[in-house]
């Protein structure tokens, strides 16, 4: 059920990205969310289907490395798309998510 959501969310997602019917075009600076403001900066590449990912940014990312570094200004945090061949909908995900980070959604969707 919940892949099944987010699958309808994605494609809702980039129906809204897309103009005219074309698809969406990524551009530089939205390629790379970025968050924080920090002297060192932690790049983050990531699959939206693979377990080891969802895992991590479930129990480090968000409630350690955000929570204690990249809120309080000490650390700046970069999220790269790395969709993996072997997930099927992981290259739809990637883009949905930039999609979202160009609405200013992108916390909402990796979350």
């Amino acid at each position: 059920m919940k892949s099944i959501l987010l699958l309808v969310m994605a494609a809702c997602t980039l129906v809204s990205c897309t103009q005219n019917g074309n698809t969406p075009t990524i551009t530089k600076d939205i390629a790379t969310p970025t968050f924080g403001s920090g002297k060192h900066m932690l790049e983050i590449y990531a699959d939206y289907q693979c377990p080891a990912c969802i895992w991590y940014n479930k129990n480090i990312v968000a409630p350690v490395i955000v929570k204690e570094f990249v809120d309080t200004n000490k650390l700046t945090l970069s999220y790269k798309q790395f969709p993996l061949q072997m997930h099927q909908n992981a290259r739809g995900d990637a883009l949905a998510a930039l999609c979202a980070h160009a609405e200013g959604k992108f916390k909402e969707y990796k979350e």
